[in-house]
């Protein structure tokens, strides 16, 4: 009876799955020099070029195969649909700005902390500020961590660690 179960839930499993990519949208983008872009990713659309969704393939149908010269296709493996890619696109803008955010104000807090080393003329302010110095560059160590562990892109990650650069080890 287990066995039955389970292999009727990895069947409706497999059915759910089969129907979610056929239902997968593909976009078409034009760009300036008059490439057309076919993609059912928009993470692959260039920027600059407004993807709009093909909807005179009929259903079941994929990209063509057969392109004329001035076309590129650009496909991933994982299909998925608009909305979600939408909000998986937002998310990623949302985690950049916060973790950009972020790093700034660590910047920021560690050249006022650095500045207070120098200027401190009572030394337990400037022992004071050196403490904050050491939990400040454990704060980039951490946020480091954590934005190479965010599904970010690889520049935007570089661009956070560039800002992160400032903080002297």
């Amino acid at each position: 009876m287990l066995k039955t179960l389970s292999f009727c839930a990895l069947l409706l499993i497999a059915v759910v799955t089969a129907v979610d990519l056929a239902h997968a949208d593909i976009y078409r983008c034009k760009e300036t020099d008059g490439t057309t872009i076919f993609t059912d990713n928009l993470l692959n659309v260039p920027m600059g070029c407004q993807a709009e969704t093909v909807k005179d393939l009929p259903p079941g149908v994929g990209i063509p195969s057969d392109f004329p010269p001035h076309v590129k296709q650009i496909a991933t493996p994982k299909l998925s649909t608009s909305k979600s890619k939408q909000k998986q696109l937002e998310r990623g803008e949302s985690i950049y700005h916060a973790l950009k955010g972020e790093a700034e104000g660590l910047v920021e807090q560690y050249l006022s902390t650095r500045k207070e080393v120098f200027r401190s003329s009572l030394t337990r302010d400037k022992q004071r500020a050196r403490r904050e110095l050491t939990e400040i560059r454990s704060q980039k160590g951490n946020l480091l961590r954590e934005v190479d562990q965010s599904p970010l892109h690889r520049s935007k990650k570089k661009e956070i660690s560039a800002i992160l650069s400032s903080i002297s080890e």
